[in-house]
């Protein structure tokens, strides 16, 4: 194979590599009704903003279609 085999990255490694700090901005501003003064009324709403600026970032680089 010459040494050139292609390294797959763990899930672990690359949530790693990201920035959080990006990903949370980004929930919060989608819904920030969410994040407000009582986000338990909208728990559900919240965890759908950083699963959404998840994947966005994801795809961003290139681990999502």
């Amino acid at each position: 194979m010459g040494g050139r085999e292609k390294r797959v990255k763990s899930l672990a490694q690359i949530l790693g590599e990201l920035d959080w700090r990006i990903i949370l901005k980004k929930a919060i501003n989608s819904r920030p009704t969410s994040w407000g003064e009582n986000p338990v009324i909208e728990w559900r709403n919240a965890g759908d903003t950083i699963y959404c600026a998840l994947m966005s970032e994801l795809r961003k680089r290139g681990y999502v279609i």
